[in-house]
């Protein structure tokens, strides 16, 4: 679920390994006011404009413009299990599984739907956030009992985009 910067919607998607269909409900009369079909996947985010959802699948990141709630747009990448945007966004961050079990964000720029950066991290699929100031991107880790192995996250720099290892959960003693 995502709503947009107004309160006026939310999006809600299918799920990652069916392209089944995304909605937009009204939160004033809670109400189904579009159906996009074709859309689903395993994240979204909503431009801080309100303009554009970035939906996150198995194959790509679809875009579906707010104001005619059509895809208007795709851009290919692997896995994409989060997205978020800077403050002012003109970039839009993408965390992939680029070969699993490797992890990477992609930078993209939002005025051309085109990958700038890459940035191999570490990190799992933890979810990303950004400081209101724009400088740093957080992207989560997963804890010690996850399938595979803790894996720590990182803080990136978002002007040089260097990363950097976060600690783990099991860093932390209760």
């Amino acid at each position: 679920l995502a709503i947009t910067p107004a309160g006026d919607r939310i999006y809600a998607i299918g799920s990652g390994y069916t392209s089944d269909s995304m909605v937009a409900i009204d939160t004033s009369t809670l109400t189904i006011t579009a159906t996009i079909p074709g859309v689903g996947g395993y994240s979204l985010a909503i431009s801080p404009s309100g303009d554009a959802v970035y939906v996150g699948t198995n194959l790509a990141i679809d875009v579906v413009q707010t104001a005619s709630n059509t895809v208007t747009g795709s851009i290919p990448m692997a896995s994409v299990f989060a997205i978020t945007f800077s403050p002012d966004g003109t970039h839009a961050y993408a965390g992939s599984t680029y070969q699993y079990p490797g992890y990477a964000v992609y930078v993209i720029g939002t005025s051309t739907l085109a990958v700038t950066s890459f940035i191999p991290a570490k990190f799992a699929d933890g979810g990303l956030a950004v400081t209101p100031d724009g400088t740093l991107l957080y992207a989560g880790g997963a804890s010690p009992t996850f399938q595979f192995s803790a894996l720590p996250g990182s803080i990136i720099n978002t002007q040089s985009l260097v990363s950097k290892t976060a600690v783990t959960l099991s860093d932390y003693t209760c």
